[in-house]
């Protein structure tokens, strides 16, 4: 089986956030989160999750 959403996994993993971080930022939880990766995302799903990771990335550079 073909794992779904390889661009958007590798983001996350790439901004050093955590899966359950990017669904905080989107104010889902992180099973719903987890759930919308099994199944290809619509673009709106993608861009919310991007823009999750974009400001989690910038948050994370203020606190560092």
């Amino acid at each position: 089986m073909k794992q779904q959403n390889v661009d958007v996994r590798a983001a996350i993993k790439a901004s050093g956030l955590k899966q359950y971080e990017v669904a905080t930022l989107m104010n889902v939880s992180a099973s719903y989160l987890s759930q919308l990766l099994l199944q290809p995302l619509s673009e709106g799903h993608k861009k919310r999750i991007m823009a999750a990771i974009k400001q989690g990335e910038s948050l994370k550079g203020e606190q560092e």
